[in-house]
């Protein structure tokens, strides 16, 4: 039933929109803007522009960060990226200035600037890893061919290929996006000693993914280890793409 008299154009619209004043509501309970965010993504929907709007404000992040607890924001991040457009939530975030609460590292607090360039990075690293995957859902490369991959290099074990692995793709995308974070503090010599958010004690010494996936996002500590080793077999495999190996995807 609509009781609001405007449920049903919304829908036909494709809105996410408040019954009430956008602000309002917010304020009222600020992991709404993070569901909004989801929901959108998840139905493919545009946000109403007072949504949005409202969902930009200082006061909406202020509420964010200091009433929501850091496992509910964890869990809405988790289910943006199992959505069907984890590029487009993860846009929105960044467009409603809404990543450093949801993504908080203390130590560039203070360089919007830099924080916004490292995690527009991570945008477009996540764009370009999810339109390829998508890509080979329409043409399938060797490599994601489920009836090529012989047992005998899965070690016995019956294996799901990528594109039909959802936990892995999640994993995928947290790596896509924190990996110019992680690169930026590595460059640095501080891949292993950065602090994120204001976390201190004998945990401290984690890496900056750690501090994210684990302190900050509360997820797993498997998942953190997933990520950081995602990240590890790219570079891996970049210094041998830069040494000279020739590797194809569409070669047996």
């Amino acid at each position: 039933e609509d009781f609001t008299g405007k449920g049903f154009d919304d829908l036909k619209r494709g809105i996410v929109a408040t019954p009430l004043p956008a602000l309002t509501t917010l304020l009222d309970d600020p992991l709404r803007v993070l569901r909004s965010v989801r929901f959108a993504a998840r139905l493919r929907f545009t946000m109403d522009e007072s949504l949005h709007e409202a969902a930009k404000t200082e006061s909406v992040r202020k509420a964010l960060a200091q009433k929501v607890a850091r496992e509910r924001v964890g869990s809405e991040v988790d289910l943006m990226l199992r959505s069907q457009d984890p590029v487009g939530a993860m846009r929105l975030i960044l467009n409603l200035n809404l990543t450093s609460v949801v993504f908080p590292v203390s130590s560039l607090e203070n360089d919007g600037q830099l924080f916004q360039s490292i995690f527009e990075d991570g945008l477009h690293l996540l764009t370009t890893t999810h339109d390829h995957l998508c890509d080979c859902k329409i043409s399938t490369p060797v490599w994601c061919e489920k009836t090529r991959v012989s047992k005998s290099s899965t070690n016995g074990v019956d294996d799901l290929v990528l594109i039909q692995d959802d936990e892995s793709r999640r994993m995928l995308w947290f790596a896509a996006l924190l990996k110019p974070l992680r690169d930026h503090y590595k460059n640095l010599g501080q891949a292993e000693t950065v602090e994120a958010g204001t976390r201190q004690g004998k945990k401290s010494s984690r890496s900056v993914i750690m501090k994210i996936l684990v302190d900050e996002l509360k997820r797993p500590l498997r998942d953190a280890k997933a990520v950081e080793l995602v990240m590890k077999a790219a570079d891996d495999l970049t210094g041998l793409l830069n040494a000279g190996c020739a590797l194809s995807a569409t070669s047996c």
